[in-house]
């Protein structure tokens, strides 16, 4: 996308530095496009304490019709703000930006500037913002078209380096012209009774031009962030006017960027029924033994076009959670032992003693349903600790009420679940998107 510069030299403060500031924009050289400028000082080199210079830049977006949406800057592919690497050198090394006047290298470090929030935190070379340039003029009503052939499908990536998706596709026949800058927004995930929609996915590709069959564009799908907007242009009442019946036939993807997998399983028969991915929606039991147990859940207003709910298809992968206190345990089994460092030897031969030994040893044991030991220990076992006896150490341990405590609380406790964000239109069913497991 493009960024204009809004203010320049006049914000630089260079009281106390023998020389001045000047902004020069080289052109739109950015990672995604942006606009490059270049702040030349002249005189000596400035420092923080005698001859500082201070200053802002604002910058501001730069719509030309094919950079709208959802974008991401972040410092960790190119500085922001970097020196000049002809001034500067770091062992973090440099970033080249591909000028018409040749090659422009500028210094990558973990010290540049914190431009996401500068007055509250330290420097941050990773740091990242996302912004959104709106588009579309005005709402297309839901009278002007027909949605028909839509079908939602799981998708591997290609490769271990390629995201698994969600592909939504229908087909969209306008019943009267087309104007430019009329939009319709497609969301896919579950709608809460707040008015949320909780996507399947996250990442969505990149703006997609739609196509007339001979070649003419009369659309794009602008990727909003968690949505896409179709915004039509002005070639599109020329394709929807009169005797014209065009169709167009979006595919929109939701990508997982974390995995080649996506979220929902690929496997979407009807005999998967605990193996369909995360978990999104919970469902209350009043059957203890059902708690935690997996169901296959089909959403009827997964597919939200223009406001206009529709069925997916997906199967997705539910839980039962009980609706009553009960007793959870502790089902891994763990070991650890703190202790101090008593002697340390320093430069110049230097020794520190600690007089203060200390050892602490920590475990948990597998109660039921272990899943780190072979052994489950049930709900009686003994506990034995040998420690050698000299009369150099003082033991210190706790009384048999508070090691009675102590095993309580981390071999069993009380929990109950508490679900929240109801889907809409779930009624009688009524299942939720998240749960709260409160312990006590």
């Amino acid at each position: 996308m493009d960024l204009q510069l809004l203010q320049m030299t006049s914000v630089f403060d260079t009281s106390g530095y023998s020389g001045t500031a000047s902004v020069k924009e080289l052109g739109n050289y950015g990672p995604n496009g942006e606009q490059l400028f270049e702040v030349s000082l002249t005189g000596t080199t400035p420092n923080f304490t005698t001859n500082s210079v201070m200053g802002s830049v604002k910058l501001s977006p730069n719509f030309n019709g094919n950079t709208g949406g959802s974008h991401t800057y972040s410092n960790a592919t190119a500085p922001l703000v970097a020196e000049v690497s002809n001034y500067s050198s770091t062992t973090y090394g440099t970033y080249t930006f591909n000028t018409s006047d040749g090659a422009l290298n500028v210094v990558k470090s973990p010290q540049t500037v914190n431009w996401t929030d500068p007055s509250n935190q330290a420097a941050n070379s990773s740091g990242s913002v996302t912004y959104t340039i709106q588009v579309g003029k005005e709402k297309l009503p839901t009278t002007a078209y027909t949605i028909s052939n839509l079908k939602v499908t799981p998708v591997a990536g290609a490769t271990s380096s390629d995201a698994g998706y969600e592909q939504l596709a229908f087909s969209l026949t306008p019943k009267q012209t087309l104007q430019d800058g009329q939009y319709i927004d497609v969301h896919l995930g579950l709608p809460d009774t707040n008015g949320n929609i909780e996507t399947y996915d996250s990442k969505l590709a990149a703006n997609l031009p739609l196509m007339t069959p001979n070649g003419v564009q009369i659309a794009t799908a602008y990727n909003m962030g968690t949505y896409y907007r179709i915004v039509f242009n002005s070639a599109a009442a020329v394709y929807t006017s009169g005797n014209n019946k065009l169709t167009i036939n979006p595919i929109l993807r939701w990508g997982n960027p974390q995995s080649q997998q996506p979220s929902i399983s690929t496997n979407q028969s009807s005999d998967n029924t605990t193996n369909l991915g995360k978990v999104y929606v919970y469902q209350y039991t009043d059957d203890e033994s059902k708690n935690g147990t997996l169901f296959a859940y089909t959403p009827t207003n997964d597919v939200t076009i223009n406001g206009q709910h529709y069925a997916s298809g997906l199967h997705i992968q539910g839980q039962y959670v009980y609706d009553k206190q009960y007793l959870d345990y502790n089902n891994t089994t763990t070991a650890g032992i703190f202790y101090n460092n008593n002697r340390v030897w320093g430069p110049n031969n230097s020794v520190s003693i600690n007089t203060n030994w200390a050892n602490a040893i920590g475990f948990r044991l597998a109660t039921s349903g272990a899943s780190t030991s072979e052994a489950n220990t049930g709900s009686n076992f003994d506990i034995t600790i040998t420690v050698g006896n000299s009369k150099e150490f003082t033991y210190t341990w706790l009384t048999d009420s508070q090691m009675e405590d102590r095993i309580k609380s981390i071999y069993a406790w009380y929990v109950n679940n508490e679900l929240s964000n109801e889907v809409a239109g779930s009624s009688p069913t009524n299942v939720y998107l998240k749960n709260e497991i409160n312990k006590s």
